[in-house]
């Protein structure tokens, strides 16, 4: 591998790379999957293979996936970004329709291990009130405290 293959798989890709890539599955060697595990009646969800959430087929497949989980009953979700470096805009809105979902349900979606940059990505677009979000999924787990209507930890400030 040389010293430029290098440098790119460890940061953002460019525009260019994204570009030249015809699917994501160029860019990450594999299509992006779901890892799901229930703890405590929250389900976790990790996004395997997933450095770069760029193609509209896989975000669109990541989608129905989660989509259905709710369908299956898990109304209590923490969506675990940590190793995803970068997204599309496609994403927000699969997040959006997400959280729109949960609320039927009376629940609220979780984010966790967001990238700085799609952490400021979500704080642009205003929806950082809309999700409970957490630094990392340890986090997340620890808040040991009351929860809410939606089943969400409730923090305490004594």
């Amino acid at each position: 591998m040389s010293e430029n293959q290098d440098n790119r798989a460890s940061s953002p890709p460019s525009s260019g790379d994204l570009n030249r890539a015809s699917s994501t599955s160029e860019v990450l060697g594999g299509r992006p999957l779901l890892a799901v595990r229930v703890v405590d009646g929250l389900s976790v969800v990790e996004f395997v293979n997933a450095q770069y959430l760029v193609d509209q087929d896989a975000i669109r497949a990541l989608s129905l996936q989660l989509h259905h989980l709710i369908e299956e009953g898990h109304t209590r979700m923490l969506l675990d970004f940590c190793g995803v470096q970068f997204i599309a805009c496609g994403v927000l809105g699969m997040l959006a329709a997400l959280q729109w979902r949960l609320e039927q349900a009376q629940s609220r979606l979780g984010l966790c291990g967001l990238d700085p940059l799609m952490r400021q990505m979500i704080r642009i677009c205003h929806l950082e009130p809309v999700f409970a979000i957490y630094p990392s999924q340890t986090e997340a787990l620890s808040v040991v405290v009351e929860r809410g209507p939606d089943g969400w930890p409730i923090r305490r400030t004594s």
